[in-house]
């Protein structure tokens, strides 16, 4: 491994010992890698030290494409031009060398006992064909198992091959199916999830018995569809959902297996009201027994949707900026909003316990500290241009990052703690890669929020709930200008409006409790059961009212298609097709309602025909 060399800054790896007598054991250590021009490095440190720059090795000297942390965080792999080096990350030392030049990109299966590596097609290096390899690095010389063609590498859906929590089985997606195999005996397919054009697939965490997701999205006339479905009976569905307005899709399980949350987007947002498409989310429990459209109360993309690690709750933020941010529970429904303010990212701590939402990429890198269990906001902090955050296994730092080539200038990194106070900073030249050590569940003890701090959070005028750090101190006013008299009240408006960008109202925390009115959903909104109750109120002889507000267009042709399906009683199977017609335009209103699109009086009565229409296809055999 001559790509490489060590050298220790510390003459140990193992955690020091307790105070003289104490008999207590030593706070685990913290560990964080960075890469950079100059190499790849280690760095351990205890907090309640606070020597966060401590080198622990250097572990790479030269140019460096990338590394990865395995699950738990015992191993790291570096790759480098030549070869890929996996070492034992408490240590330094190095557990295994892969002779592989032109890897781009590699991934740990779940409990270490294979590396996925991905490398671009070129007749060179790979001949056109076999780019992506499974390596079995348990053996002292990694060999490897299995070799695909796999043309394009995307981080969305990297690794192509994905494992169950045990390592008992795999899948792979190829063109109409997911291919299922017994670990990573991938020459032979043992099982297979048939659906037409399906386009990603996620296996659920945990133990047997085994769930998988699978997704494909609405094609022609057809609409998307997400399928649940348990090992070995792959045939039988066990959940299921279509809908429109799904060109692709994330899925995202809880850590539970109980539900998966479905976030879908177009490529083109038919409305003309965002540049980047349409995105919904869809909730789907695994037994299937609730199926339900997340209702946002707020109009504009969904930028973050993320499960507490409990699997208890889950956070969306969404919306035209300021965008909101809303926590659900289990059932759908929302319990706490924390307000409004320019935030697209959304991080919970490892124990459930904090959650940080932050305003990162093209905003202004502003971050907010919750204590979830509290709802109360608990620090404040800023990271102007950061790319990378994310919380250390204990659950009490974090770090944001600006790295090259991204931002060019100003390269480095913070550490934070939970309360949004800044522990180290530290500038490195053209930093392009920055990660915690990993640690398995119970590595770092699940100690409560300091009651100090919590009581002080929810203490008025604290500053744990004032606005964000972006709110500076604002500079002495410069001489005035002459301002014709005309234009003065247009410069008064224009002192009085906001920067709706900037604007950070979610100090303003609302708790939903069960006696919340439905008022809270957006204007629109209207379920099946507040229809029910307003048609056995109104009466069959009241009046319609004079005026009706008009349609929109793009429903107003939906009903007119209805209206003029022609249904001939004669001949059973021109019915049969007629209705299923007339069951397609209907659905297209449900979807339509599903979204928020206020529908009258009359688009209502069409869509109470739904299930008589679904009924009479069941009984003309169709």
């Amino acid at each position: 491994a001559s790509a490489h060399h060590m050298s220790s800054s510390s003459s140990s790896s193992s955690a020091p010992a307790g105070p003289s007598g104490s008999g207590a054991p030593a706070p685990r250590p913290l560990q964080y890698t960075l890469r950079s021009r100059a190499g790849m490095q280690s760095f351990a440190t205890t907090p309640a030290a606070g020597d966060w720059g401590a080198k622990l090795e250097t572990l790479h000297s030269g140019d460096s494409r990338i590394f990865e942390y395995n699950k738990i965080g015992t191993l790291l792999a570096c790759v480098n031009q030549d070869a890929i080096i996996i070492y034992k990350a408490n240590s330094g030392v190095v557990h295994r060398v892969i002779p592989r030049a032109g890897v781009h990109v590699v991934a740990f299966s779940p409990r270490s006992s294979y590396l996925v590596t991905w490398e671009r097609l070129t007749a060179e290096a790979n001949e056109n064909k076999d780019n992506l390899i499974i390596w079995d690095i348990d053996k002292p010389e990694p060999v490897p198992l299995t070799k695909f063609t796999h043309k394009i590498y995307s981080p969305e859906s990297w690794p192509p091959i994905k494992w169950t929590d045990d390592e008992v089985l795999s899948g792979r997606l190829v063109p109409g199916e997911v291919q299922v195999f017994l670990g990573a005996k991938l020459a032979a397919v043992v099982k297979r999830v048939k659906l037409p054009y399906v386009a990603t697939f996620a296996w659920a965490p945990g133990p047997a018995p085994y769930k998988i997701a699978v997704f494909a999205p609405e094609h022609k006339s057809n609409p998307a569809r997400v399928q649940v479905m348990t090992y070995p009976e792959l045939g039988v569905v066990t959940a299921s959902k279509s809908f429109f307005k799904a060109d692709e899709a994330i899925l995202r399980w809880n850590s539970t297996a109980t539900a998966v949350l479905v976030q879908t987007s177009t490529d083109v947002d038919k409305t003309g009201k965002s540049y980047y498409g349409e995105t919904l989310l869809w909730y789907v429990s695994a037994d299937g027994s609730f199926t339900e459209n997340i209702v946002l109360k707020k109009e504009g993309p969904i930028h973050d949707v993320c499960w507490s690690p409990l699997g208890k709750e889950f956070i969306v933020t969404y919306g035209f900026m300021p965008a909101q941010s809303t926590m659900f529970d289990l059932k759908a429904r929302p319990v706490v909003d924390f307000g409004e303010a320019a935030r697209n990212t959304i991080r919970w701590s490892p124990d459930g316990k904090i959650v940080c939402i932050g305003g990162f990429g093209n905003l202004q890198g502003s971050m907010d500290f919750w204590d979830v269990k509290n709802a109360a906001k608990i620090g404040v902090a800023e990271a102007h241009c950061a790319a990378i955050c994310e919380w250390a296994p204990d659950s009490r730092h974090f770090i944001a990052a600006v790295i090259s080539p991204r931002i060019r200038v100003d390269n480095g990194y913070k550490i934070i703690r939970f309360d949004g106070t800044l522990v180290f900073e530290a500038p490195v030249s053209e930093l392009y890669q920055v990660s915690w050590q990993p640690a398995h569940a119970g590595a770092y003890p699940n100690a409560p929020l300091p009651a100090a701090l919590k009581d002080a959070a929810k203490a008025p005028g604290s500053p744990a709930l004032a606005a964000s750090p972006a709110a500076v101190p604002a500079k002495p006013a410069a001489p005035s200008k002459y301002v014709p008299p005309h234009m003065k009240h247009r410069m008064a408006e224009a002192s009085a409006s906001p920067d709706v960008l900037h604007k950070d109202t979610n100090a303003q925390v609302k708790r939903y409790t069960a006696d919340t009115p439905k008022a809270s959903y957006p204007p629109g909104y209207y379920d099946d059961e507040d229809y029910e109750d307003d048609k056995k109120k109104k009466g069959k002889g009241k009046k319609k009212p004079a005026a009706q507000k008009k349609p929109e267009p793009e429903v107003e042709q939906i009903i007119q298609e209805v209206e003029a399906v022609e249904v001939s009683p004669a001949d059973p199977q021109k019915r049969v097709k007629a209705l299923q017609k007339k069951l397609r335009q209907v659905e297209a209103l449900q979807q339509k309602k599903a979204t928020g699109a206020a529908l009258n009086a009359d688009e209502l009565s069409k869509l109470a025909t739904l299930q008589s229409i679904r009924d009479e296809i069941k009984t003309l055999g169709g």
